[in-house]
């Protein structure tokens, strides 16, 4: 049971986390509209902004497991 409840609360946590990531970017191109964006560069501009923060994400984990081989090294 405890299991489920696991599965389940983790499921919910991804929904929550899946509507706020949606509903700001539905928020950054109503603004980006109001600046006269043509949707091409919106959707440019997001992906470029995922790529970058997919980079920095990758490279601070790359940055901590080295750090933590280091660490079981010494």
């Amino acid at each position: 049971m405890e299991k489920v409840k696991y599965i389940v609360s983790r499921l919910a946590l991804i929904a929550i986390g899946t509507a706020i990531v949606l509903g700001a970017l539905r928020a950054v191109v109503h603004v980006a509209n109001s600046f006269g964006f043509e949707p091409q560069q919106i959707v440019w501009g997001v992906g470029v902004a995922l790529c970058f923060g997919m980079l920095v994400f990758w490279l601070g984990e790359s940055y901590e497991l080295r750090k933590l081989s280091t660490k079981i090294k010494d």
